[in-house]
């Protein structure tokens, strides 16, 4: 809590080898047992403790089963933003890396099918490196897209609503404008007849929300977001 000029013991429960951890800001972080290559061991290498009080609790959370957790890497620029690259047991153990955008409590796939030991490091959600497995032929990967377009840039300059990716069959992220970014959002999404197929109301925490297009039939959706005090997005 103070840039590390004070330190307190805290422990955890269970046998640690080479435990890691990694902060997105000083009160929210993660702390892990990443997986050896070969998986000799018996731990549940898809389980991670997380805190948002600087590290004075911690809650043990898990992804799902076929994740072994290699790393996790925050991004800078996104609230909340971090990824994990992870030996994926349903693509034949090679790393899958994912993006969250509020401490893994929701996630999406990046990308499959990977050789890398997992280690990954982020200027922003534009720039990035995740290492190879030390062969030849992927040495370093680099990120070549943007996962969260315009979260990393001025925020007065992002004052739309855009989908990423789009067109989508599966899960996408919602950019939602700074100026809507917190208080009571109301979420409609509309086929082209302009019937309502979902509608949802929550609490904005952040710059994004998390969709899943796997619930819709193919075709063309209006998404509209309205705010507690009457202003209005559209996409």
């Amino acid at each position: 809590m103070d840039r590390g000029l004070h330190w307190t013991v805290k422990a955890l429960t269970g046998t640690w080898l080479q435990p890691n951890v990694c902060f997105i800001d000083s009160l929210r972080g993660v702390f892990w047992e990443p997986t050896d290559i070969f998986k000799k061991s018996t731990a549940a290498y898809n389980n991670y403790y997380a805190t948002t009080d600087g590290g004075h609790t911690w809650t043990m959370k898990s992804l799902p089963q076929n994740y072994a957790i290699q790393c996790f890497s925050r991004i800078p620029g996104i609230d909340g933003g971090m990824i994990v690259a992870a030996f994926d047991s349903s693509h034949n153990d090679f790393t899958t890396v994912l993006f969250s955008s509020d401490l893994f409590n929701t996630f999406r796939v990046i990308q499959t099918g990977l050789s890398s030991d997992g280690k990954g490091d982020f200027l922003n959600s534009k720039s990035g490196w995740l290492s190879g497995d030390g062969n030849r032929n992927s040495s370093i990967y680099k990120l070549t897209t943007n996962m969260v377009s315009g979260i990393a840039g001025p925020a007065d300059q992002q004052t739309q609503l855009q989908v990423l990716p789009n067109p989508s069959s599966a899960e996408a992220v919602l950019n939602i404008p700074v100026s809507m970014s917190h208080g009571g959002l109301i979420l409609k999404v509309m086929d082209i007849t302009g019937r309502i197929t979902e509608q949802r109301t929550f609490k904005a925490a952040g710059t994004n929300i998390q969709l899943d297009a796997t619930k819709y039939q193919i075709g063309v959706y209006l998404i509209t977001l309205t705010s507690d005090e009457g202003a209005t997005a559209s996409c």
